[in-house]
C-alpha cells in the first residue's frame, strides 16, 4: 500500500467513519481524506463527490453504488475493494492500485486510470466510454460486455484479459498488447485506431479499422 505524509482533515475522517458506522444520511462531498486509512470501511451508497482521496487506503472497502464523480483517488490503494455499480465518472485514479477490485457495472465515463494496476479486477458490464487507460495493467481483468467506446488504451497491457462482447468503437489502442487477450471480436470496434497493436499470431483484425 502507498505510504504518504498524513494530510487528511481529522474531522473529515471522523465524519466518514461515523457515517459508515451509524449515519448513512448526509452526503460526504468535498472531504479531505488524502492519505487516510479507510480500509474495510462500509461506504456503500456514500456520496463522496469531489472529495480528495489521493494515497488513501481503501483496501477491502465497500463502495457499492457510491457516488465518486470527479473524486481524486490518485495513487489510492483499492485492492479487493467492492466498487460494484459505483459512479466514478470523471474521477482521477492515476497510478491507483485496484488489483482484484470488483468494479462490475461501474460507471467510469471519462475517468482517468492512466498507469493504474487493474490486474485480476472485474469490470464486466461497466461504462468505460472515453476512459483514459494509457499504460494500465489489465492482466486477467474481466472487461466482458464493457462499453469502451472512445476509450484510450495506448500502451495498455491486456494479457489474459477478457474482452468478450466488449464494444471499442472509436477507441485508441496504439501499442496495446493483445497477444493473449480473450474474446477478441473487432466487429464491435468500429473506427477503432489500432496502430501498432500486438495481436495473437492467428488473429486477423478487420481491415476497416483505422491503421489496420
Amino acid at each position: 500500500m502507498p505510504t504518504a505524509k498524513v494530510e487528511y482533515d481529522q474531522h473529515h475522517l471522523h465524519r466518514a467513519r461515523h457515517w459508515a458506522e451509524r449515519g448513512r444520511q448526509t452526503p460526504l462531498r468535498s472531504l479531505n481524506l488524502k492519505g487516510a486509512d479507510l480500509s474495510d470501511l462500509d461506504l456503500a451508497g456514500a456520496d463522496l463527490t469531489g472529495s480528495q482521496l489521493d494515497l488513501a487506503n481503501l483496501s477491502g472497502a465497500n463502495l457499492t453504488a457510491a457516488t465518486l464523480i470527479g473524486t481524486s483517488l490518485r495513487q489510492a490503494f483499492l485492492r479487493e475493494a467492492n466498487i460494484v455499480e459505483a459512479n466514478l465518472s470523471q474521477a482521477f485514479l492515476t497510478e491507483a492500485r485496484l488489483e482484484k477490485a470488483d468494479l462490475s457495472r461501474a460507471k467510469l465515463h471519462r475517468a482517468w486510470l492512466t498507469d493504474c494496476n487493474l490486474a485480476d479486477a472485474d469490470l464486466h458490464g461497466g461504462n468505460l466510454t472515453g476512459t483514459h487507460l494509457q499504460g494500465a495493467t489489465l492482466h486477467r481483468a474481466s472487461l466482458a460486455g464493457c462499453d469502451l467506446s472512445q476509450a484510450v488504451l495506448i500502451g495498455a497491457d491486456l494479457t489474459d484479459a477478457d474482452l468478450t462482447d466488449a464494444v471499442l468503437s472509436g477507441a485508441v489502442l496504439w501499442w496495446t498488447d493483445l497477444r493473449q487477450t480473450h474474446g477478441l471480436d473487432t466487429g464491435r470496434w468500429h473506427s477503432a485506431d489500432i496502430d501498432r497493436c500486438q495481436w495473437p499470431a492467428d488473429f486477423v483484425p478487420d481491415t476497416s479499422l483505422r491503421n489496420a
